[in-house]
């Protein structure tokens, strides 16, 4: 069976119990700090919405320089994320930042910065999958959809993805296909703190897939779970990040176990617009009848063509006899 090398995965944890108490702490420590306004830049003076009475020109270029919105921002400076390390001090934000999208793709450790509020991000891509083991298996996996909104504070973003399979399987005998719709994937991120030295910014995303793809690419459940994510800027060009998480997932005869995945990359920017990135990721299962832990490396390259939009590439190699042989894709992200 293909290993599935989408980087939204599934995730499950040992009690929602658990997972719901530390959220509503992150949101009740988050909401009891108020924010005294800086003396920056007048958020009024941001024009919010389609510019009327302006060509399309004016209106591609004041999006490409960060002037326009999807959705209109307020006065309020918010904190950065929900939680402070100790002695540290936090960062408030209200829109008015020009800074370069972060994006989720095309690395399979998702960042662990959020959108921001009342910001929209989608990120898209292909990816090609070959694995040559007793058969030939063959993959395409598109429009790998994420949606990220930006709601709430800051520190918070809704996450809805989507995503097309086509499976193919080719033998001196007999060759196969079957293609179909994936199941839903909603989630949401949210950003714990921010970096203090050799403490990390972390995030954590409780997430889950809804049963609504094509029966030969569904569990036919819901499978809940959560993601652990961590990262470090090192040097002014060099960065590192991580993630823990453990999935539910589903093998070849039907059987549901836990699968923990891990992952480690460090991003290198080699300019202003260009960026790269090499990876290690693995999956491990616990308690499977058939699946076999799969581990890879893989490294891709960033251009951003504004701060707004950017494009990748990436590919990869499996590194285990369970793990596919090779998979390569390529993908866009656009902020709103």
């Amino acid at each position: 069976m293909l290993a599935r090398v989408d980087r939204r995965r599934p995730v499950t944890c040992a009690g929602w119990g658990v997972l719901f108490t530390a959220v509503a702490h992150f949101l009740l420590a988050a909401g009891a700090v108020r924010a005294e306004a800086p003396d920056r830049l007048d958020p009024s003076a941001m024009t919010c919405g389609l510019f009327t009475g302006q060509g399309l020109g004016s209106t591609l270029e004041a999006w490409a320089d960060n002037e326009w919105r999807l959705l209109c921002r307020d006065r309020c400076w918010r904190p950065k994320a929900a939680l402070a390390w100790s002695g540290s001090e936090r960062t408030y934000l209200n829109g008015t930042e020009d800074k370069p999208l972060e994006s989720d793709r095309p690395d399979f450790t998702e960042a662990s910065s959020t959108v921001g509020y009342r910001r929209v991000q989608i990120e898209t891509g292909y990816t090609y999958i070959q694995d040559n083991d007793t058969v030939d298996r063959s993959a395409h996996s598109f429009p790998e959809m994420l949606a990220r909104i930006g709601m709430f504070a800051e520190w918070f973003e809704m996450r809805l993805a989507w995503n097309y399979g086509v499976n193919l399987t080719r033998d001196n005998v007999v060759s196969s296909i079957f293609d179909g719709g994936e199941d839903l994937y909603v989630g949401a991120k949210i950003a714990v703190t921010e970096q203090d030295g050799w403490r990390p910014e972390m995030a954590i995303m409780p997430q889950m897939n809804v049963p609504t793809g094509h029966v030969d690419l569904s569990s036919g459940e819901v499978e809940p779970g959560v993601n652990w994510l961590y990262g470090w800027d090192i040097f002014e060009s060099v960065g590192a990040g991580g993630s823990t998480q453990v999935n539910r997932a589903q093998d070849d005869t039907g059987r549901f176990f836990a699968e923990f995945a891990q992952s480690f990359t460090i991003n290198y920017a080699l300019g202003d617009r260009l960026g790269a990135y090499t990876e290690w990721f693995a999956f491990f299962p616990y308690d499977a009848a058939t699946a076999l832990p799969q581990q890879y490396f893989d490294g891709g390259f960033t251009f951003r063509q504004n701060n707004n939009l950017q494009f990748d590439i990436r590919a990869g190699v499996g590194l285990n006899e369970a793990a596919d042989d090779f998979f390569a894709g390529l993908g866009s992200v656009i902020r709103l």
